[in-house]
């Protein structure tokens, strides 16, 4: 005999309360990329615009969820919202990560009773987020793929190739140039030590990886990248785009810019962070935005002279959301031009390297047979 729909419900439900208390054990955070992220606040809008509630919504995603993590928040969503928190102190509360900008639109949609028009504006800026980095990705991949195969010629050529025609070329007993001989070191050395070449690179990575995580190492790295031409041109452009489209959206949400500034704010961290906090401050002391954002070293030349025309116009919020399609198509042209550039650079250092090291090794063979010819 099948068991009724709404008792196999209950069941279920029950077997989820046990599952739940059992993991509280081991309270690891549940984290959302930003493609989930975009996944699950498109489906929690479509339902807030019907008008239904949080918690019939959360009830319905997780029944409909497309894998078991989503099932998951969905429940555990479900049940602090039963228990009278709103969204934001459910996310809190059941330890999800969320990317940070999605966080705070969902805070102040909270916070103002407007929640479906804040996912809205975070749905918005994702997707452009996403879809700016697979833009990226691609432009970048026939550039990657070229590095590897020179990277792997050139190991496969100083282990395999050369330890085998060295001895030949020592065998001649003629003077070897500079450049042979600093070929002779590399070979010998890769196919000695290779392994500490490995542990050395292993090393390396980990090390800029914590560093990075550091207050020091983060001013550090990240003031060497914005100081770089290209590179830092590119990440101002970003910056400018996202501090555009936030604050705009934070003024469209009825925030103040002080207000806006603030929740900007809470997205950055360290250098960053004390810049935009300086910012604010000016802010609140009487100062127009435009001004007050002379000390950001993290933005664009002309993104101050964008904002002035929005405040002389009398709408800093169309200043900010013009700025923001600006700087879309500025960091697509960079990113563009990046990967023009990177590919004949790739090609040039790899047919350097080859010709160098063909050189090293067909100079002293010539030696030897202008020698024998005089001879």
């Amino acid at each position: 005999m099948l068991m009724p729909k709404n008792k196999f419900e209950n069941f279920k439900n029950k077997i989820w309360n046990i599952k739940n208390k059992i993991g509280s054990v081991n309270n690891r955070p549940i984290k959302l990329n930003a493609k989930e992220s975009i996944v699950f606040a498109s489906g929690l809008f479509t339902l807030l615009e019907r008008g239904i509630h949080m918690y019939d919504a959360c009830q319905f995603l997780a029944v409909h969820a497309i894998d078991k993590k989503s099932a998951k928040i969905s429940r555990l969503l479900m049940e602090k919202i039963g228990e009278g928190n709103n969204l934001s102190q459910g996310i809190l509360a059941c330890n999800i990560e969320i990317p940070i900008v999605l966080s705070r639109y969902i805070s102040i949609g909270d916070e103002t009773s407007n929640l479906s028009s804040m996912l809205k504006l975070a749905l918005s800026f994702l997707s452009k987020e996403v879809e700016f980095k697979k833009k990226i990705v691609a432009s970048l991949v026939y550039p990657c793929i070229i590095s590897i195969f020179g990277v792997g010629l050139i190991i496969f050529l100083l282990g395999v190739i050369f330890p085998k025609i060295i001895p030949i070329v020592l065998s001649l007993h003629v003077p070897l140039p500079l450049s042979t001989r600093f070929l002779i070191f590399v070979s010998n050395f890769v196919q000695s030590y290779w392994y500490l070449i490995i542990t050395f690179l292993f090393i390396l990575y980990f090390s800029i990886v914590y560093l990075y995580k550091t207050e020091k190492g983060f001013n550090l790295i990240n003031r060497v990248l914005f100081s770089t031409p290209l590179i830092g041109n590119f990440l101002k452009l970003n910056q400018g785009r996202n501090v555009s489209f936030a604050i705009s959206n934070y003024i469209k949400a009825g925030s103040t810019i002080s207000l806006a500034l603030f929740e900007w704010e809470k997205n950055t961290k360290y250098f960053i962070k004390d810049e935009w906090k300086n910012a604010r401050i000016s802010v609140d002391s009487g100062l127009l935005f435009s001004d007050a954002i002379n000390s950001i070293t993290t933005l664009p030349l002309d993104f101050k002279p964008l904002i002035s025309i929005g405040e002389r116009a009398g709408s800093c919020e169309e200043g900010l959301s013009t700025a923001c399609v600006i700087y879309e198509k500025r960091m697509e042209e960079v990113a563009s031009r990046l990967a023009v550039i990177i590919e004949p650079a790739i090609i040039a250092i790899l047919g350097f390297a080859v010709c160098g090291a063909a050189l090293s090794i067909i100079t002293p063979l010539y030696s030897m047979l202008s020698h024998v010819g005089k001879m």
